[in-house]
């Protein structure tokens, strides 16, 4: 899934890389390094590590929103920092509202 921090036109897929070989950069040369070495990896943690975590976070809960309530609405004042990129929409989901899709979704949800 795709997320994008409109007003700096940063586009990023936190999950891509994820497999059961490997990890994505944030996790494994950011949040482990800095969890197990701290000391000797002062460097690890960066602000486009710290952008790729909390986009993946925010990704696992749209999924967990999903299943637990998939009727609910999303409150009137949706973040705008951090939005699902919307490829129909010309914007990029740049708007007062967003609604997502998830990659998951069966089509036409």
């Amino acid at each position: 899934m795709r997320m994008v921090l409109p007003r700096y036109k940063i586009d990023i897929q936190p999950w891509l890389g994820w497999t059961s070989l490997d990890t994505p950069d944030w996790w494994k040369n950011g949040y482990n390094e800095i969890k197990h070495n701290r000391i000797e990896n002062p460097g690890a943690a960066s602000l486009i590590r710290a952008v790729n975590a909390v986009a993946g976070l925010q990704v696992v809960l749209l999924h967990f929103y999903r299943l637990t309530a998939p009727y609910a609405y999303i409150a009137d004042r949706q973040p705008q920092v951090l939005v699902p990129y919307d490829e129909s929409d010309p914007s990029g989901g740049i708007g007062q509202f967003w609604s997502y899709s998830l990659p998951d979704d069966p089509a036409g949800s």
